[in-house]
């Protein structure tokens, strides 16, 4: 599974592994793609390598970054432990994590740029909703980091700020949609069924 790392570098893609996530450096490769060469091993994996992080399931990147540091937030399921660790897009250092998941298995953002608001909302498969995480409670500045409070210490994860949604049974993979941005749609495994979210 593949999500790009930082919208700000345009380098790199995270990938996950049975019990941890990496990034890759595309640079060497793309850079002499159009150049008709195609060998794969101009690709890299960036240090530090694989991070453990329980049994990592799907994956996104915070939109929001900071211009400076060009540092944003990773959100990575975690089967294994029920919940969503915020990783350090700069290390992959964890730094905090959210909780109250039954069996979470994917991650997606929506913002809404007109009302700059953003969204996280994660498929629980085995209580067959989407748990939509209101974000702007989560700091976008960087400057204090490292040393600076987990943002789920931050806003101490408060579950009050969530919205349970209902969908079909066995929810897993979540997308927003990237083109109305006014969307989100979850694959029901266990109903044979796609749900479609009105953000509003």
């Amino acid at each position: 599974f593949f999500a790009p790392s930082c919208y700000a570098t345009g380098r790199v893609l995270l990938a996950t592994t049975s019990t941890g996530v990496y990034e890759i450096d595309l640079t060497g490769f793309i850079n002499r793609f159009n150049q008709g060469v195609t060998d794969f091993s101009l690709i890299s994996v960036v240090p530090p390598g694989q991070v453990r992080v329980g049994r990592p399931g799907g994956m996104v990147t915070d939109p929001r970054w900071d211009a400076t540091t060009l540092h944003t937030f990773i959100y990575v399921v975690d089967q294994r432990t029920a919940t969503v660790p915020v990783l350090d897009s700069r290390n992959l250092g964890r730094l905090g994590r959210f909780t109250g998941f039954s069996s979470p298995r994917d991650v997606t953002i929506s913002t809404d740029f007109a009302l700059a608001r953003t969204t996280m909302y994660v498929s629980d498969f085995a209580s067959s909703s989407l748990v939509a995480l209101d974000m702007q409670a989560i700091t976008v500045n960087f400057q204090g980091q490292p040393g600076a409070p987990s943002p789920c210490d931050a806003i101490k994860d408060n579950q009050d700020r969530r919205t349970r949604i209902l969908t079909g049974r066995g929810p897993t993979g979540v997308s927003a949609d990237s083109f109305l941005l006014g969307r989100v749609a979850t694959t029901n495994t266990l109903g044979n069924s796609i749900t479609v979210v009105n953000v509003q």
